[in-house]
């Protein structure tokens, strides 16, 4: 049974410092039987491949450049190092890289030198045969020099496998990688972008991958690197075969070392966009094959940082800012006096993070469904616009602050960068109703509370690890809720335009494709018409609502749900 360094650690965002050139040595303690494997891991980088630095001068995101030197060095140290990569490298990403098919990204990855990459919901962002191109690097995309993985996905074997094994150069010791990914990816995409692919339960898929591997003298070490909520999983993986667990997708930096009460491993989820880089040692007994010991910490940005930069990666960069520049740069609205925010997370160390809370109305949401409704037209001739318009939490992806009254393109971009088409579609009222009881998630819920809220059998895994997935209504919809209430029943009353809203009446919605589809588990849009759209993108929609009505948009004061 592994040893533990430390007790039991249950920590949030527990940032710990570490020399710029990491002291780590392949042999310690004098014994030639061990040695020690630093594995490194960065998740949901979303194209953050740029430095960023608060108003106090502190690196809050180390860039690319600086974590290739980072790497560089501690490789130096320690050959017996090595990075993984736990999905979502791509989409959502910022201007720069997003504009420039998320090229400038893979670049830099490339430039990291990853043993691999855990398949992320958004390297699905475009559908499958999308990620076969780039994989592929067919025309105009960067192929990636690293592999995806991913156990429990069946449907796309060709690009996606389920492990790749990295051998320790000094040591020659054999550390398996099992990617894993949560279920309910296809409810957090576009669903016609997984039709093809099947995502089945990740923990049994990795056990048993784990479990072969080691039965079958294919690895030495195995590491489970889940697109996931770590905290969700660690406690369910077979310590007699993992090693260790990687996580992601939730944004939220953790470490675990579980003790007593659970399993005696270690796990780490570093964070996103290169605010920290994660660090799991592991001392590996070469007579007894078997970890004897593990530790994880967070090395945080600004430490990173302290590294310099890696010239080449920095000519990464350099090259792709001065191709994005023009179309960035370009005005599309002036005159707007508020800054828009999305909703906030505080973490154990009392440090806002923005954006992290899907769970509450934001300023921003309420911007974006409001352009929805004024500007998504029903009736070409007379102009009617929708109804309603909804945004969902998911898909804003930075805060609007203009500059001087001016929004520019690459502000835009940002906020909404992934290119959704936005359309209507055609709800009963009672069905409208359903979609806003389709906010609380029932993850947690058992299979028979599910089926009483009404979700259908084949949704029961598409509900994700966040409670609540908050929808942003324009300005002429409100609703009254009490959270104490059974699932599906929550919703206590809605008024459209002031009326009590009718279940018989049909009502327009207008959003992107994205939600419409029912992405996000928010079934219930499916049971109206088919999608309606013009070929009008989301960000350009919001433009040119800006753009008509900068001088008289402010920043929502109420919410429309209490």
């Amino acid at each position: 049974m592994n040893t533990l360094r430390h007790t039991a650690i249950f920590a949030a965002a527990v940032l710990v410092s570490t020399p710029v050139a990491p002291a780590f040595a392949t042999t310690i303690d004098d014994d030639e039987n061990i040695v020690e494997l630093d594995l490194y891991t960065l998740t949901d980088v979303h194209g953050h491949i740029e430095q960023v630095t608060n108003s106090d001068g502190v690196v809050t995101e180390a860039g690319g450049p600086a974590m290739s030197c980072y790497l560089q060095n501690a490789r130096e140290q320690n050959p017996d190092s090595t990075l993984w990569l736990v999905g979502d490298q791509i989409g959502a990403s910022p201007f720069m890289p997003g504009l420039l098919h998320e090229n400038p990204t893979i670049e830099v990855m490339n430039a990291l030198e990853p043993a691999g990459s855990t398949l992320g919901n958004h390297e699905l962002d475009w559908g499958v045969d999308d990620l076969r191109d780039r994989i592929n690097g067919a025309d105009p995309y960067v192929a990636p020099n690293f592999e995806h993985v991913a156990a429990n996905v069946a449907g796309a074997e060709d690009i996606i496998g389920d492990y790749v094994v990295w051998t320790a150069p000094a040591s020659e010791v054999r550390v398996a990688f099992i990617g894993g990914i949560g279920q309910d990816v296809p409810a957090k995409l576009n669903p016609v972008h997984t039709a093809d692919l099947t995502f089945n339960e990740p923990v049994e898929a990795m056990n048993k991958t784990a479990r072969q591997l080691k039965e079958h003298d294919e690895a030495d070490i195995v590491i489970a690197a889940m697109h996931d909520d770590v905290a969700r999983y660690f406690p369910h993986m077979d310590t007699d075969y993992v090693d260790g667990v990687m996580g992601g997708d939730i944004h939220v930096p953790y470490l675990f070392q579980q003790g007593e009460d659970g399993n005696e491993i270690s796990a780490i989820a570093s964070g996103q966009y290169m605010d920290g880089l994660g660090l799991m040692s592991l001392e590996y007994d070469t007579e007894a094959n078997e970890v004897v010991d593990s530790s994880v910490e967070i090395i945080p940005a600004d430490t990173v940082a302290e590294c310099g930069e890696d010239e080449e990666v920095q000519a990464i960069l350099d090259r792709a800012n001065e191709q994005a520049a023009e179309a960035g740069n370009q005005v599309v609205a002036s005159g707007i006096t508020d800054d828009f925010h999305r909703g906030v997370y505080l973490n154990e160390a009392g440090e806002l993070l923005a954006g992290a809370n899907r769970g509450v109305e934001s300023t921003l949401g309420a911007l974006l469904a409001d352009s929805f409704k004024n500007e998504i037209v029903v009736d070409q001739e007379s102009g009617e616009t929708v109804d309603i318009g909804v945004m969902h939490a998911g898909g804003i992806r930075n805060d609007l602050e203009p500059t001087d009254g001016d929004v520019t393109y690459s502000q835009s971009f940002e906020v909404q960068p992934f290119g959704n088409e936005v359309g209507y579609t055609t709800l009963s009222g009672a069905a409208f109703k359903k979609v806003l009881e389709q906010q609380w998630k029932l993850h947690d819920a058992t299979d028979e509370e599910k089926a009483a809220a009404g979700l259908p059998e084949d949704q029961w895994n598409s509900q994700g690890s966040r409670p609540m997935l908050k929808l942003n209504l324009s300005d002429n919809v409100r609703y009254t809720y009490d959270p104490t209430r059974a699932y599906g029943d929550r919703i206590t009353s809605v008024t459209v335009d002031g009326q009590p809203l009718d279940p018989e009446a049909k009502y327009t919605i207008g959003s992107v494709t994205f939600l419409l589809d029912g992405g996000d588990s928010f079934y219930s849009f499916q049971e109206g018409t088919p999608t309606t759209t013009y070929g009008n993108l989301d960000r350009d929609t919001t433009n040119a609502y800006l753009a008509e009505h900068a001088a008289n948009i402010e920043a929502r004061s109420l919410k429309k749900s209490i």
